[in-house]
């Protein structure tokens, strides 16, 4: 008799669960079931930092019986995110989840990829009672991360339990449901956007959600499951406002379809950015508007197709494009065959793009007094070439290294608070604040021809700058230690003809020590 008694109550709750997903399935018309048919065939693995990124979804993701789960505690395998493989602008998404004890995890939207990472709006996910990260009121669940709270006394059922989110995000406005009730909302470029992300971890992106983008499950090494993932598409109401400023605007004849599917913004963000154009060209060039160097539609149209060769060349021996734009540096240690990689991708990114020439807002009017650290950034300095990088170390002393890319050398270490943003506001034609200097290399360790070959970093956030003297490779390597600044200069093989710095400095205890093949040198506060 029980068997019998369990076999129906399987067989109901079975059938209960079918319905429940048929019926969510015609709620409304225009609703996609993510999950429909237990087939992940809508999605596909998100951004990668992996050398070789997999084509196929990791196996530590599984769908069974509707629901989808990100298992951290099996052996081997792998996870990773994964993404919606169609982008989205404006839109409704309603899920549920259910976050392991002490989990971290997240649903992002309008998203892109970024240096092998998802860089986007983030409904955050975690155990709000136990996470490391609860403390942070724009960290907890259903929160935008990083940018708007919710409040502390909303429905939230802990971890082990399944919760209901929502995500609608139409004319300009972004909203977050948690268990049927509206728990934050705000207008995508008000001031109070503005003023918030200025102040978050993404200022670094002028074109953050700006743009359609995917769907992205995030992994944070976490378990995690999902059921329920219904998503359709809004259409924005007609009207200036209903774009912000900066993107292009759709004709209210225009299609949902359009905007996911046919839109320039849509097409740029599913085109696969090459690694050369992320770590070389990215900071300084925007898609449709000049920063510090032309917008990539601008250069779209000065290399058309028959002018491939004359686009490679300038890359190597670049020069202005116009008086108000900063001389560019050469590309030279870019192999040919990638810089065609990053002439096809602004090729195919500017396709339908019109370009922005005339902006009224200032970007950079919200910009931070404080500088995140370690960080690092091309910019324009006083007393160094037109291609030097600020690398900020998190010393007591808020130590900075000017290292010029143009000669490979270190130029001066000053101390103190940065600020990018006078460059950046000129357009190129304005310099850094960098502190105050404490310290001058009056010459090169290394003298004659050298070729830089760009630089890596570190987990952590710190440089390895690499670069060729004759018949060696050098990496020169920046981090701290016990509050000083520590160079390291390793050579290939034996260390070319070089100089030492001299012990002694107005503003800095230097100390140097080397072998046959490295320099180690030691910058301390006095």
């Amino acid at each position: 008799m029980k068997s019998v008694i369990k076999t129906s109550l399987a067989i109901a709750l079975a059938m209960a669960f079918v319905c429940s997903v048929i019926a969510a399935e015609k709620e409304e018309p225009g609703w996609v079931n993510l999950l429909g048919g237990d087939s992940l065939e809508l999605w596909e693995p998100g951004p990668s930092k992996a050398k070789t990124p997999s084509k196929e979804i990791g196996d530590r993701w599984s769908l069974k019986d509707g629901v989808l789960s990100l298992d951290r505690g099996a052996e081997g395998g792998r996870g990773g995110q994964i993404a919606t493989k169609k982008p989205y602008y404006d839109f409704e998404l309603k899920f549920e989840f259910n976050i392991a004890h002490d989990g971290n995890s997240g649903v992002k939207y309008r998203a892109a990829s970024v240096d092998g990472s998802a860089v986007g709006c983030e409904y955050q996910i975690i155990d709000d009672d136990n996470y490391r990260d609860n403390k942070n009121p724009t960290h907890r669940t259903a929160c935008l991360y990083e940018m708007v709270a919710v409040p502390a006394d909303r429905q939230w059922n802990p971890a082990g339990q399944w919760n209901e989110g929502r995500i609608r995000v139409t004319d300009n406005k972004f909203e977050h449901w948690l268990n049927g009730k509206k728990v934050m909302s705000i207008e995508f470029g008000s001031d109070d956007w503005q003023e918030r992300f200025a102040k978050s971890k993404y200022k670094v992106h002028p074109d953050f959600a700006k743009n359609a983008g995917p769907i992205v499950l995030t992994d944070h090494g976490d378990s995690v499951s999902y059921r329920n993932i219904l998503i359709r598409v809004l259409d924005s109401k007609e009207g200036e406002a209903a774009k912000p400023e900066g993107t292009k605007k759709m004709k209210s004849s225009d299609s949902a379809k359009n905007k996911t599917e046919s839109a320039p913004e849509a097409a740029a963000s599913t085109i696969q950015e090459p690694i050369a154009f992320a770590t070389n060209c990215k900071a300084c060039h925007m898609l449709d508007q000049a920063l510090v160097g032309p917008s990539l539609v601008e250069l779209s149209e000065l290399y058309p197709r028959k002018d491939k060769a004359k686009f490679i060349q300038w890359t190597l021996t670049p020069g202005r494009k116009r008086e108000q734009m900063p001389q560019m540096p050469s590309m030279a240690h870019i192999p040919e065959p990638q810089l065609l990689e990053v002439y096809e991708y602004i090729k195919k990114v500017t396709v339908g793009v019109s370009r922005v020439k005339v902006s009224n807002t200032d970007p950079f009017a919200l910009a931070p007094a404080k500088t995140m650290r370690p960080r690092i950034e091309r910019t324009f300095v006083p007393e160094s070439g037109p291609a030097s990088l600020i690398l900020a170390l998190p010393t007591t002393e808020k130590h900075n290294v000017i290292w010029d890319t143009d000669q490979c050398r270190l130029r001066y270490v000053s101390a103190g608070e940065t600020d990018n943003y006078p460059y950046l506001r000129s357009n190129g034609n304005g310099l850094a604040v960098v502190g105050k200097i404490i310290h001058r290399e009056p010459e090169p360790v290394f003298a004659g021809a050298i070729q830089f070959l760009g630089y890596q970093m570190s987990k952590d956030g710190y440089p390895s700058f690499v670069y060729r003297v004759g018949d060696s490779e050098i990496t020169e390597t920046y981090s701290v230690a016990q509050n000083a600044v520590v160079r390291t200069i390793k050579a290939s093989s034996s260390l070319p003809a070089h100089q030492l710095p001299k012990e002694d400095s107005t503003g800095l205890k230097v100390t140097v020590s080397n072998t046959e093949k490295s320099i180690t040198i030691t910058y301390a506060a006095k």
